[in-house]
């Protein structure tokens, strides 16, 4: 017996001594993964069970999993599945006992383990058949000095290859896979360019669309200041508006309040059309407001001066009635 395989026997025996003493030892026949019972060790005894593992269902639904999360899995673990994998398929033929089997695989690269556990779990059973038997024991005296249990296994798996997968075969499927790579990587540019290219036609069209809006609302903003209907800070504001490009960055709540300041003034033609303007889509904005320093808080505050005036505005009728209760004040006093 080689070194390695030598090794993993004995580390199996004082594993399985240990447990012994103290609880009794059951081990799966099927992955060699072994649990004990709590019950009291009996002496030269250890029990037989089926481990989850080793049914075929749960190994090729575990083996299916992304190559870094079996990378988690304890060497004992990795091992029995891949032993549970040679077995479904009648690959291996060793004289070891489950347990020992289990122990020679654990001193193997987790890599390796998994990379075999992927590529014999892949396999149909008519592909199955046209591999030949094993054995993890070197038979030999040849093989048992210059091999181990690592090269045993690899040699296996690039023979097995080979017979799945003739040089011809695996020629074909690489360039098959390489132009298919190459198609997909040629699309997703593509893709990406269109849709950069109709993101930057959006873009532009959008900002003409506001550049014209903007410099339509300040004209409007002009005329309404010949006219003079607008209070002094109402017209302040607008001007603040559609300076630069705050109307982009102002919230929604300020535009609502300049909205139904204007929309007292519903009959002149001016208004309504500011009122478009600040309603217009291409001013929608989802960024966050700029109203968040004290500087335009006090902004705000200024605004809602010129809420509380333009509600309390006089009809004609009241004006009249208010210059006459002054007149009779002004009679009462002298």
């Amino acid at each position: 017996m080689n070194n390695s395989i030598a090794t993993a026997t004995i580390k199996a025996s004082t594993l399985l001594t240990s447990k012994v003493e103290t609880k009794l030892l059951a081990i799966c026949s099927i992955t060699g993964i072994a649990i004990t019972l709590e019950v009291p060790a009996i002496p030269l005894m250890a029990l037989e069970y089926e481990n989850p593992l080793s049914n075929s269902k749960n190994f090729l639904q575990l083996a299916s999993l992304p190559f870094k999360q079996l990378e988690l899995f304890e060497p004992s673990i990795l091992a029995g599945l891949l032993l549970a994998v040679y077995k479904h398929f009648e690959l291996l033929e060793c004289p070891l006992s489950s347990a020992a089997q289990n122990h020679s695989l654990q001193s193997v690269n987790k890599e390796i383990l998994i990379d075999c556990l992927k590529f014999y779990s892949s396999l149909t059973p008519k592909q199955s058949k046209l591999l030949a038997h094993f054995n993890l024991k070197p038979k030999d005296e040849n093989e048992l000095q210059n091999s181990t249990i690592t090269d045993v296994i690899k040699a296996k798996r690039a023979a097995d290859v080979l017979v799945i997968y003739p040089p011809a075969i695996a020629s074909f499927l690489d360039d098959t896979y390489n132009e298919i790579e190459g198609i997909q990587r040629f699309k997703a540019a593509e893709n990406k360019k269109l849709l950069n290219s109709a993101i930057l036609r959006a873009r532009k069209s959008k900002e003409k669309t506001q550049q014209e809006l903007l410099t339509k609302g300040r004209k409007l903003t002009r005329a309404l200041v010949i006219e003079n209907i607008l209070s002094d800070k109402l017209v302040s504001f607008l001007k603040l508006l559609f300076s630069s490009d705050y109307l982009l960055t102002a919230e929604q709540e300020l535009k609502d309040r300049i909205i139904k300041a204007l929309a007292k003034h519903e009959g002149n033609k001016n208004c309504v059309d500011l009122i478009k303007i600040l309603k217009d889509a291409v001013f929608t904005n989802k960024i966050d407001s700029l109203f968040s320093n004290e500087d335009d808080k006090e902004i705000e505050q200024e605004l809602k001066e010129v809420e509380v005036k333009e509600t309390k505005k006089l009809s004609f009728a009241e004006m009249l009635a208010a210059k006459k209760l002054a007149a009779a004040n002004a009679k009462g006093g002298n």
